[in-house]
């Protein structure tokens, strides 16, 4: 791939001198999610037990949150960062939540 973008271009090749990281700098790392467990909490709402895969430390990351109302008639349609865009199968709506973060303590939503 190297060779190729070096024909195409030789200026940028010979001036550029950048690397490209391909994961964050951060030291928690990216995860990826693979499941959401739920259960019922006594108050009546959810609680939900995220289950990541961390891409730099290559171990499963579990984290037990209050699962958001919101999110409880709606499908994930895809995530970045932690955050998660969810789609609400009744009505159509979008909400997006950090839900997803393992390491994020603000339960709130943005619609």
């Amino acid at each position: 791939m190297s060779r190729l973008l070096s024909k195409l271009s030789p200026h940028i090749h010979k001036t550029s001198r950048r690397t490209v990281r391909s994961f964050s700098s951060s030291a928690i790392g990216p995860c990826a999610p693979i499941c959401s467990i739920l259960e019922q909490s006594p108050d009546g709402g959810n609680v939900g037990e995220v289950l990541l895969f961390n891409l730099r430390n290559l171990e499963l990351v579990r984290t037990e949150k209050t699962y958001p109302r919101e999110l409880s008639n709606a499908q994930l349609v895809g995530a970045s960062h932690g955050w998660g865009c969810f789609s609400n199968i009744q009505d159509g709506s979008v909400v997006i939540s950090d839900f997803l973060n393992p390491y994020a303590s603000n339960p709130e939503l943005q619609r």
